[in-house]
């Protein structure tokens, strides 16, 4: 059986791995240190990307086309078992940089978009790339499956391309107005919904979402949006992806869902929000900040316990994150031996920072409160390597982005005693952190 990938070319299903796993990869040390800048050139004529900014270790990448790839949400997908086989981990050791499975893992379980018409994709899907441009200390790694002419003549087309000779323009801001999908009178309602079922002892906690929609007069500058996002990154990841044929999918996360690096395990309880600045002092004097963050920890201590052997809880610290400050605590763990990398993240998510808790009881609320699925806002995104490591962060302040419109979510954790005017306060600062991203003239 043939099938074509997204350059065009043919491959057999039994030949997938072999020519996609195998692969060409050369260190550059003249194109600079700029996976996206050098993944520009080529980003035009690929019809699926994946671009990777971790601010705080400074990992950054872009993964362009597909060669395989898994849109089921399952224990063990065909292309996890790939990446863990023997011989593809002895290659990945040969080589300078070897690509990472990049994964989504979205909600599509009632099919009702947030967003129809700006929404691209909304459900699971893990491939492995067709190019992976990274930075390394002595430049830029170019990593190509189908070999060394392919890599040779996608690098002559990187030069070609960044040799053009570039107008030197300032982009306009787009102008922009707000449609409000969900005033504060549905919002109240709702969130009066959530506290019933606490009050009958049936959760704890749910994350009641709301969503904003922009109508811009002229395009979204895409380039420039993804280099602010960056250049105000500070310690959170920027992510981007383009499913076929579709719009970016973006944003500037504070939160990870699971890093594991050579068998240890790192995550954190990110849950409770004041404005930008606030203190650990004034986190502290709140109760109902204090339960709600708490009942997260709890949450991923729970979680993790079958994949772990030790846990390690350290001390609560505000974070600041953008437009908002939150209460976090980070968690680390050594994980067990033979740990199911996409079972431990079925696990985890969604935390109580996302759903609430309990995690079932909470979703059951959420799925009759809320008359959409969440898609791909607040899902899990990230990458899988060959040699077990991996970094899945959460999907929030994040923007599906089309050309002349954007879409997003933000939500707040609703406990017994919350207020509708306050937790509305809170998505408002949230939301500022994708108007900052637009920019707008308005």
């Amino acid at each position: 059986m043939n099938i074509p990938n997204e350059s065009g070319k043919l491959f057999s299903t039994e030949a997938r791995s072999a020519v996609g796993l195998g692969g060409s990869s050369r260190v550059i040390d003249d194109l600079g240190k700029d996976p996206w800048h050098v993944a520009e050139a080529l980003i035009h004529s690929q019809q699926r990307a994946f671009l990777w900014f971790d601010g705080e270790t400074g990992k950054s990448f872009a993964a362009l086309g597909c060669l395989n790839r898994s849109e089921q949400l399952a224990e063990d997908p065909p292309i996890f078992r790939q990446m863990n086989d023997s011989n593809i981990r002895e290659q990945a050791a040969s080589l300078p940089i070897f690509p990472a499975t990049c994964m989504i893992l979205g909600d599509r379980h009632r099919c009702l978009p947030a967003f129809a018409g700006i929404e691209s994709a909304r459900g699971p899907a893990c491939w492995l790339p067709e190019i992976w441009i990274e930075a390394v200390p002595a430049g830029i790694a170019i990593w190509h499956g189908w070999g060394e002419q392919a890599l040779a003549e996608t690098i002559v087309q990187i030069r070609a391309r960044l040799a053009r000779p570039q107008a030197v323009s300032i982009p306009r801001p787009a102008r922009w107005h707000e449609v409000e999908t969900d005033d504060f009178a549905v919002w109240e309602s709702r969130l009066r919904e959530i506290q019933t079922s606490i009050r009958s002892g049936d959760i704890a906690k749910a994350v009641l979402s709301r969503r904003l929609q922009f109508n811009a007069e002229t395009p979204f500058a895409i380039s420039a949006i993804l280099r602010r996002l960056r250049a105000q990154a500070a310690s959170r990841i920027v992510f981007a992806v383009k499913p076929e044929f579709g719009n970016w999918f973006l944003g500037s996360t504070p939160e990870t869902l699971v890093r594991i690096e050579t068998g240890m395990l790192q995550t954190h309880a990110l849950a409770g929000t004041l404005p930008k600045g606030a203190t650990k002092q004034a986190f502290l004097s709140s109760a109902k900040l204090l339960s709600e963050h708490r009942i997260v920890v709890d949450g991923l201590c729970q979680s993790l316990g079958e994949f772990v052997e030790t846990t390690s809880i350290g001390e609560v610290q505000a974070l600041e994150a953008g437009t908002v400050s939150h209460l976090q605590t980070a968690i680390s763990a050594r994980l067990g031996t033979n740990v199911n990398r996409m079972r431990l993240v079925a696990a985890l998510h969604p935390t109580a920072a996302i759903s609430g808790f309990p995690k079932l009881a909470a979703r059951q609320t959420l799925d009759v409160v809320e008359p959409y699925d969440r898609g791909w806002f607040a899902a899990p995104v990230g990458w899988l390597a060959a040699n077990g490591d991996m970094h899945t962060c959460v999907a929030i302040r994040s923007l599906w982005l089309s050309k002349t419109r954007a879409a997003a979510l933000a939500g707040a954790g609703i406990v017994a005693g919350s207020d509708a005017r306050t937790e509305w306060r809170e998505t408002e600062y949230k939301f500022d952190n994708m108007r900052a991203a637009l920019w707008s003239e308005s």
